[in-house]
């Protein structure tokens, strides 16, 4: 997304009336601060967690006119504003490799149905656009399934997919990969189709893996667009942190720091 609006391959530029957006699973404000820098204004932000509100209260002064604590699963359609995009940066902790694997049914990211139960009560009301956001490991969570099903309640709602892996290493001395998919309300096509008519296999936005899914998945509405290419970061690790003696305090003494690789 970018202030010119969505570009799609086909259509060409599509200039939207209101960059507006609700923020699901909203935590701090970090989806606000990319969105707000790209022209876009917050609406409507939830998180089940009053902590996480505190922060961003403590950011965004105007948090208390938007922000609402609240179960997911527990929200009403009625509660959310009418917005031209929808994100959902759901609860990681069942998809992540490092977590539990129990997938979209697991206690934490089958937050992602409470997501799709809502927008789906908003009937026409939906966003034309909708932004989920979560860790790599979602593309092979039970062997692809929980992605499959994701995708697919996305399709039932009407929206067309298109998936994405990005490194924040890209943009930030640090790797985090994401795995992002943009749903747009309009029809999709099957993946025969799309392999003729586009070049996707195996791009450094589209790695192989998921190239593959997609090859895989032909019963799965897709909207595949031709990306731009990533950015090349300009400053590393080096150019931001404090060269420090070696006899600094702020360094781990030797018990700490083989506890710390022991880990």
């Amino acid at each position: 997304m970018t202030t010119s609006g969505v570009r799609a391959r086909d259509e060409g530029t599509v200039t939207l009336p209101q960059r507006s957006f609700a923020d699901f699973f909203a935590g701090i404000g970090l989806m606000r601060m990319g969105l707000e820098r790209a022209g876009w204004c917050v609406k409507f932000a939830n998180d089940i967690s009053s902590d996480k509100y505190a922060m961003y209260a403590a950011h965004y002064s105007d948090a208390a006119g938007h922000y609402l604590v609240a179960d997911v699963h527990q929200l009403s359609p009625d509660e959310v504003p009418s917005v031209t995009l929808a994100t959902a940066s759901f609860p990681c902790n069942d998809l992540s490799l490092a977590g539990t694997r129990l997938g979209l049914d697991g206690p934490q990211s089958s937050a992602y149905w409470g997501f799709i139960r809502l927008l789906g009560e908003m009937q026409e009301r939906r966003p034309r656009l909708v932004l989920v956001e979560n860790v790599a490991g979602f593309l092979t969570s039970h062997g692809g399934r929980d992605f499959q099903q994701a995708l697919l309640a996305l399709n039932k709602l009407g929206y067309a997919v298109d998936p994405f892996v990005i490194d924040a290493a890209r943009f930030v001395p640090q790797s985090r990969v994401r795995l992002f998919v943009v749903g747009f309300r309009q029809p999709g096509t099957g993946a025969a189709e799309v392999r003729e008519r586009l070049s996707f296999y195996q791009s450094e936005i589209r790695p192989a893996l998921l190239a593959d899914f997609i090859l895989r998945h032909p019963e799965i509405a897709w909207r595949l667009r031709e990306l731009p290419p990533l950015p090349q970061r300009a400053i590393g690790l080096s150019d931001i942190i404090e060269a420090l003696p070696a006899a600094s305090p702020f360094w781990c003494d030797k018990q700490r720091t083989d506890y710390l690789v022991s880990q």
